[in-house]
């Protein structure tokens, strides 16, 4: 990792934008065809129609509610998620060492923007270091001049004082957190770059570092009054280290693979005195939706043998100020415990609400006595603790429960442990707190991901979107006098929306990038949205008119005629039927256009008229819903294909695009930004679910470009184009994909990176060549040649990968092999010493015939749902109801695979051929070899 790129010499590129005339408008798929050759040049254009394309919105509000996404804004950026996980490790260990983080401010180093400063990033420091070769390395060689260059530039090469400082910094931070990383990483074998593999290895050197830096750091440190450590607790501590290592044959020494013995500071926590609950107790809530506090009284108890009982629930009325009729609810009896316990006045209810309340105690009283933990958020009074703590200490804290969390396995290890050092008191809250802690702590970065929201009709998603944005920008205001005063424009103007979305857009990534990086602002870090994403227009219904919706505004019309033919009517009635009977006839005339994208994937020219499933989101639409800041992420579309996306109303997208032809260096700067999250997870890029900041991909070497698109527009991406973007407030868009006949080579790619990463496919793509082919054979010469000519090489590719394998696999398997013709139902089996049991089950049937309805259920890979069976393409045997896929890398395998029918389970060829040896694996041709070879010398005629 270089000192990170120079963002501020990085070009972010406009994407193109077009405005077709009415006459380029008729058709679709010509027109992206006539504007491909430029606008696939950046990966991504927008499209403005002609001012009478004004299709309306057709989702039925009456019906239409959605399921949100929640996004936790600070854990969206790559770096800033690694670097707050490395951060949190780190300081959580400095704490348990009794040298917190946090008592002297971090020394101020270059920032990446030239001519700004900011404090050290440890995170940095310590990558660039291990670039460099490790501690030993950088230390034995005196490498602080080239890691100065690393960092921040060569011009900084020379800088004495930089150079001291980060020497200093490493030694006081870092030096013995990284000693155990290497410890651990030796124990794994995996890690083949580890501290004892150096050839160079300086142990007095290294050592009297660590015995030094120790030292200086814990000197005169204090951790509250119970939890003082002394320059000579860190001698002796420093001894232990020494001690922890020996020699090994050869004389250099090593490090032991137990861990140091750490000086944990750990409290406990106090049984508090928590209310009873009991009829007629009072107390205040707050309601964000109401803003402001309203009194609750407790009417009855509803369930629970007692009043005792915690598994009881009690009925509670609130009322308001003024005329405020009031309201019941039904909450649970640890709810009600923690709302008496906080809302002993109307204050300190809207405190609690806004602040949060003590952990143990339940309270939101003696605000200045409450501990806010450091890898938590949560608080603790002082005097909650066991024994109290006098002050409040000076630097991190940890609570007892991050503590413990983090020794569990450690506590487990040591002998004689009682368990006495963790806490004699669990509340509920705790408990559950605990177990969300253990359960998400393996594999954190690799497993990411965003949580279900709350459910919302498009009204209340309004009113829920508009109070996020206004009280951010409020508070941005308040907080930031000199923010940029563009972002509390009223955008009414366009010159207003242009400067507003600017501002916004630097907003979105100084949040997300800059200010996830480095903040402890916990409010800011546990800023969350929710994004109504990937929703199924098939059941939900789609924002363009439908033949369903057209049914629907049908039946309303000839309701009201019938009435008026009743005289069942005045003016407004009839007022109300012209209106009725116009939307009839725009929606009749926009549910046929081509540009309607429900119907754009199937025009003539787009090559998915050809897939005979309706695929979500391939196939049938997804429709979005957006408020501010809510992030489609880095992606690439399913199977490479073209997507087309309209914004129906709201606030604009800011989209940002790669081309095809940048797709690699796109995933090179990825992983130069963030190798440990590609460490921790090869298939990232396909999870949707984390941003790179553009600027950084840019100054790396990525091609990136950037459209703001507004309500009434369209953007199109194109295969094997990443893109990504975010909103800018309330607003709701629709999108779907298509493939012209320039996809089919990246469709060959998609394959094999599937393949590789063992991501399930969404169509088989070889049985949809083999549909385009048997297309083209019944189609004149003059229309097939275009597409031939760019279906050619793949099926020339496609039959060299079928008999090589074959190939192998018919000598490994030797006469177990089963021929299938298409139509033939029986599958014949063209030698005869199979196994009984291999016999019988194929002549009964293969699970590509099963009609289990488990066998098509639906996936979740990512968020998204697809489905898992592709249906067999048109023009081929109708004798398999699904495609086979196979068991390690997911891939479909329309024309031949190993079938194991001890476990059910197929194989491609590729990974069938390990289990030729097994008695119960068969080889299933089901396209013989002189079949495919008249496949290509049927399209061999149409390019000649």
């Amino acid at each position: 990792m270089t000192a990170g790129p120079d963002i501020a010499q990085a070009k972010v590129r406009e994407a193109p934008v077009f405005s077709p005339t009415e006459a380029e408008w008729s058709d679709p798929i010509e027109y992206i065809q006539s504007i491909r050759p430029k606008a696939e040049k950046a990966g991504i254009c927008k499209i403005i129609p002609p001012r009478t394309f004004r299709p309306p919105f057709a989702v039925d509000k009456s019906t239409f509610r959605f399921r949100t996404r929640v996004q936790t804004l600070c854990k969206l950026d790559a770096v800033a998620r690694i670097e707050r996980e490395f951060m949190l490790a780190l300081r959580l260990r400095l704490y348990q060492d009794g040298t917190p983080m946090g008592i002297d401010p971090l020394p101020m180093a270059p920032a990446q923007l030239k001519g700004h400063i900011e404090p050290l990033r440890l995170y940095r420091l310590y990558r660039a270091v291990e670039e460099l070769g490790g501690p030993v390395k950088v230390t034995s060689r005196n490498l602080w001049a080239q890691l100065s260059s690393k960092m921040f530039g060569d011009e900084f090469g020379g800088d004495l004082a930089l150079q001291k400082s980060l020497k200093t910094a490493y030694e006081r931070y870092l030096l013995n957190y990284v000693l155990d990383l290497h410890s651990n990483n030796s124990s794994d074998k995996e890690n083949k770059n580890t501290f004892t593999d150096c050839s160079n290895f300086d142990f007095d050197s290294i050592m009297s570092l660590a015995l030094e830096g120790i030292a200086s750091a814990q000197k005169g440190t204090v951790c509250g009054e119970t939890s003082l450590q002394t320059a000579k607790a860190a001698e002796e501590k420093a001894e232990k280290i020494t001690n922890n290592f020996k020699f090994e044959e050869n004389g250099r020494k090593r490090r032991k693979i137990e861990s140091t013995t750490r000086i944990k500071m750990k409290t406990s926590l106090r049984k508090p005195e928590l209310p009873k609950v009991r009829v007629g107790a009072t107390f205040w809530k707050y309601f964000d939706d109401k803003e402001q506090a309203y009194s609750g009284r407790v009417k009855q108890r509803r369930g629970g043998r007692s009043d005792d009982d915690p598994n009881a629930s009690w009925e509670i009325f609130f009322r308001g100020n003024g005329n405020d009729r009031g309201f019941a609810q039904v909450i649970d009896n640890d709810a009600v415990v923690m709302l008496i316990a906080s809302g002993e006045t109307a204050e300190l209810a809207k405190f609690a609400f806004e602040e949060g309340i003590c952990q143990q105690c339940y309270r939101a009283s003696d605000p200045e006595c409450l501990l806010i933990c450091d890898g938590c958020n949560f608080a603790y009074h002082t005097y909650c603790l066991n024994p109290p703590l006098i002050n409040v200490p000076r630097g991190d804290w940890f609570c007892p429960v991050c503590l413990d969390d983090e020794d569990d396995e450690e506590d487990e290890e040591e002998e004689g442990n009682d368990g006495s050092s963790f806490h004699n008191y669990e509340t509920p809250i705790e408990k559950s707190r605990r177990s969300l802690e253990e359960k998400k702590r393996n594999k954190q970065l690799a497993s990411f991901g965003f949580g279900d929201g709350d459910h919302f009709n498009l009204d209340e998603y309004k009113v829920f979107a508009d109070r996020f944005k206004q009280k951010y920008l409020a508070k941005v205001k308040a907080a930031n006098p000199k923010a940029d005063p563009r972002l509390f424009l009223n955008p009414q103007t366009a010159d207003a929306k242009k400067k507003h979305a600017v501002a916004l857009e630097d907003e979105y990534w100084r949040l997300i990038s800059n200010y996830a990086r480095l903040s402890d602002d916990s409010e800011l870090l546990s800023l969350t949205v929710s994004y109504g994403s990937d929703l199924d227009t098939g059941e939900l219904g789609s924002g363009f008119p439908t033949a369903k919706s057209v049914a629907r505004l049908r039946e309303k019309v000839m309701k009201m005629e019938s009435e008026i033919m009743n005289r069942k009517w005045g003016k407004d009635y009839v007022e109300e039927y012209a209106r009725l009977k116009s939307d009839l006839e725009k929606h009749e005339r926009y549910a046929k256009s081509g540009w309607n994208i429900n119907n754009l994937p199937t025009l003539s020219g787009s090559l998915l008229q050809y897939v005979d499933s309706n695929i979500t989101g391939v196939m049938v639409p997804w429709l979005y819903a957006g408020m501010c800041f809510s992030s489609f992420c880095w992606h690439t579309e399913d199977h490479y294909f073209a997507s087309i996306n309209y914004h129906h109303f709201g606030a604009p997208k800011t989209w940002y695009g790669v081309p095809g032809t940048g797709a690699t260096k796109f995933e090179q700067a990825a992983r130069k930004i963030a190798p440990e999250l590609f460490s921790a997870r090869r298939d990232l890029l396909t999870g949707i679910v984390t941003q790179f900041n553009p600027h950084e991909l840019s100054a790396l070497g990525a091609p990136i470009y950037h459209c703001i698109q507004h309500e009434g527009e369209f953007v199109i991406t194109f295969p094997r184009g990443y893109h990504g973007g975010f909103n800018h407030g309330f607003n709701c868009a629709e999108a779907v994909n298509f493939a012209m006949p320039d996809w089919i080579k990246f469709g060959d790619q998609c394959v094999k990176r599937y393949s590789s990463l063992r991501k399930p496919p969404v169509i088989s793509h070889e049985a949809l060549l083999c549909s385009l082919v048997s297309t083209i054979t019944n189609t004149s010469k003059g229309d097939a040649s275009e597409l031939a000519k760019y279906l050619l090489p793949s099926i020339d590719n496609m039959i060299s990968y079928e008999s090589r394998w074959r190939k192998k696999l018919r000598k490994a398997f030797k006469a177990k092999t089963i021929h299938s013709y298409p139509g033939d139902t029986s599958y014949q089996t063209v030698k005869a010493n199979l196994s009984p049991r291999a016999g019988s089950m194929m002549k009964r049937r293969l699970p590509g015939q099963n009609n289990n309805k488990q066998e098509n259920k639906n996936i979740t890979v990512e968020g998204r749902e697809r489905p898992s069976i592709m249906g067999r393409m048109s023009g081929m045997s109708k004798a398999y109801k699904s495609l086979i896929q196979c068991e390690f890398c997911k891939r479909y395998c329309p024309l031949s695979f190993v079938w194991l029918n001890e476990k059910h389970q197929g194989y491609c060829l590729e990974h069938g051929l390990s289990h030729a040896s097994n008695p119960n694996s068969v080889l299933v041709i089901v396209f013989k070899d002189d079949e495919l070879r008249t496949i290509r010398n049927k399209l061999t005629s149409f390019v000649m």
